[in-house]
């Protein structure tokens, strides 16, 4: 005589919060990804910068590795301003007297960004979809499998 397993509704549970969180680190990454690209939208003018130095931090723990921040001083209608990156890099792309690209926001001057060749929006904010995606599956795969049959 087999014995039935009954499917447990603490799994099933997990499984619809595994889903429910996937949707909302998708609608994180779709935030993000719209927050860059209102903030790329208004920086049109195209400006050379010289980096000034680059600031290097090490981060310990299990994925140790080493951030490194530039910071780059630009001329924008005969005012100089100085600007540091929002996100750290993970390789030294930069070297001290380097000159670099950069696209200011002509009503803030001070609001800019690095123009970094290869870089997209869509590279930036990839592994918030990757991960909601993830998610969603595996929580939908395993409230299917841990559903109650009636």
């Amino acid at each position: 005589m087999r014995t039935q397993v009954m499917p447990s509704k603490t799994n099933f549970t997990k499984s619809v919060i595994a889903a429910f969180i996937g949707v909302i680190v998708i609608i994180l990454g779709v935030y993000f990804w719209v927050s860059e690209k209102n903030y790329e939208k208004d920086c049109t003018e195209k400006v050379q910068g010289v980096v000034l130095y680059v600031d290097s931090k090490y981060i310990s723990g299990k994925n140790s590795h080493t951030e490194y921040i530039p910071c780059v001083g630009y001329l924008y209608n005969d005012k100089e301003y100085e600007y540091s990156v929002r996100k750290p890099f993970r390789s030294n792309y930069f070297s001290e007297g380097e000159t670099v690209d950069m696209m200011v926001d002509p009503s803030q001057p001070a609001k800019c960004y690095l123009v970094k060749e290869g870089e997209t929006l869509l590279g930036r904010t990839w592994y918030f979809f990757v991960l909601g995606i993830s998610l969603i599956i595996v929580g939908g795969f395993g409230a299917f499998a841990f559903r109650e049959r009636y």
